[in-house]
């Protein structure tokens, strides 16, 4: 499979103009990363992590505010944006604004930076170098955490579980080095150890699809060879990872409600459906789910309830129709990648196809698109975008 090895499809515009910027999102996004751990792990108390993604945010802002370059051909930039002026109306029409303005800023940072990474790499202010050395650097540093963190614990644990599942098909994306091809072990590892059904599920399904699409586009049978022998080699190695700590897997096989998704999907997805044509439409409001399942699971108002674990459910509950039509158009733009990658038989397309499995799984099980986290999701639809428009640029041309 080919790697991402050049800019050499953008518009050969100096490389040096947004150097700060580029610099400062090559760093920040690992360094954020330890951060966070250091605070989850208790061994600072200050939320440095927090501080610079706000500041990150400014940094984002003000590059697309001021850019004098616009972002072409990225389907997804009016999608993300009306996600962003969503979330915030909302959040400013809510019973406590500040508090729903804070979670939106969450979603501002992932947003914007995936906007300003789509914009600094097609037009070649980011080299694939420093991009390349910031995704593992990403991946070493959360799997070294993950590791150390699963080691000493009995139970299962998020750690950075679906970080390091967001970054994987990445990976595939770059020539195949020796480090990479270490990394990519050291990551299954980790997403493995932390005993997440749902991210160990995601991880299998999507190399499942990974060696489906090389297959498809592999024309030689000595290729296709390579490929089963490939496949059968890295199932082997995770199957491996699983016997080794199959007393932890059978645990949590005991626990047949998906930790309570069950009762909780069934509640808020019932409710909606029976609410007011009101509510049908505009939803019940900004992290409105939080206070549902709040009475629902804990029976106390006065707490603070958890979560959906389910993009499409809390979209839904929150932004009735609106949030419903964001997460359809947001795969309907992703499915058309797939077909385009799929009908033309491209060097990505078993990426394309893997990302996309991992994001139609975790939308379903998971709350992805609500923590800063999503930034490499983000990172990958500017990614596959970036590439696609170069192959329909050079196909015209052809």
């Amino acid at each position: 499979m080919q790697s991402i090895t050049s800019n050499q499809y953008s518009y050969n515009l100096p490389v040096k103009k947004h150097k700060a910027v580029v610099n400062y999102l090559v760093t920040s996004v690992p360094i954020i990363l330890i951060f966070d751990w250091l605070l989850n792990l208790e061994v600072i108390n200050l939320q440095i992590g927090l501080i610079l993604k706000g500041v990150s945010v400014v940094i984002f802002g003000q590059l697309l505010v001021f850019k004098k370059h616009k972002i072409i051909g990225f389907k997804f930039k009016k999608l993300l944006l009306y996600f962003i002026y969503l979330n915030f109306i909302y959040a400013l029409l809510s019973e406590n604004p500040i508090e729903n303005v804070y979670y939106s800023v969450r979603i501002l940072y992932w947003v914007l930076g995936s906007l300003s990474f789509y914009y600094l790499f097609s037009n070649e202010f980011l080299s694939v170098v420093k991009f390349r050395k910031m995704i593992l650097a990403t991946i070493l540093i959360a799997s070294l955490f993950t590791i150390s963190l699963m080691i000493g614990s009995e139970e299962h644990q998020n750690a950075s579980a679906y970080l390091i599942l967001w970054c994987l098909p990445i990976l595939f994306l770059f020539k195949q080095t020796t480090i990479v091809k270490i990394l990519k072990l050291i990551a299954i590892i980790s997403i493995i150890l932390t005993v997440k059904r749902g991210a160990m599920l995601a991880l299998f399904v999507s190399l499942v699809f990974y060696f489906i699409g090389l297959l498809r586009i592999s024309k030689l049978v000595i290729n296709k060879i390579k490929i089963i022998v490939g496949g059968i080699f890295v199932f082997g190695f995770s199957f491996l990872i699983l016997f080794l700590i199959w007393a932890k897997i059978a645990i949590r096989l005991e626990d047949k409600g998906g930790s309570g998704r069950d009762v909780m999907y069934e509640g808020i997805f019932s409710r909606y459906i029976n609410s007011d044509i009101t509510e049908l439409v505009f939803g019940y409001g900004i992290n409105s789910v939080q206070k549902f399942t709040a009475t629902f699971l804990a029976k106390n108002s006065k707490s603070v309830g958890i979560a959906a674990h389910s993009d499409w459910l809390q979209y839904m509950h929150d932004f009735g129709v609106f949030g419903i039509l964001f997460m359809v158009l947001l795969h309907y733009f992703f499915i058309k990648l797939v077909r385009f990658h799929y009908k033309n038989k491209t060097n990505i397309y078993p990426t394309v196809l893997m990302s996309y499995s991992i994001f139609l799984l975790t939308t379903i099980y998971s709350f992805i698109l609500n923590t800063p986290d999503a930034i490499f999701f983000g990172i990958i639809i500017a990614l596959i975008s970036i590439e696609t428009r170069k192959i329909k640029f050079l196909n015209q041309y052809a």
